[in-house]
């Protein structure tokens, strides 16, 4: 008796399978074509549309009232960077504690809230 492999792939298997090798492809391979034909301009084109993106989801997820939270947000992201150890700070850092210490602790100027 011949003991095959049996057919057990279904609709949603093969949709995994074809939506993987198309999300692959963007992020492998048409990086590496654009940035031949275009060159360093491609790494800021990733930068917009990545700022983009980060607006766009606060602006959908946040309330009337909170529209500009993305916008505070961002600032104390950017002010918690340019610290001048902040670099060092993160790469020594030995545990999940102390990455969350050097965010959370930093000092930053504190933005009111109108309203």
């Amino acid at each position: 008796m011949d003991k095959g492999l049996n057919k057990q792939l279904g609709l949603l298997d093969i949709f995994c399978i074809a939506s993987g090798a198309m999300i692959s492809s963007g992020l492998f391979v048409l990086p590496g074509i654009a940035s031949a034909k275009v060159g360093p301009a491609l790494f800021l084109s990733y930068i917009l549309a990545s700022f983009i993106a980060v607006c766009i989801v606060f602006v959908l997820v946040g309330t009337k009232d909170e529209r500009n939270f993305h916008l505070r947000a961002l600032a104390a992201i950017a002010q918690i960077c340019q610290q001048p150890d902040f670099d060092k700070n993160w790469l020594n850092a030995r545990n999940t504690e102390e990455l969350r210490d050097i965010v959370l602790l930093a000092e930053r100027r504190r933005f009111e809230a109108k309203g």
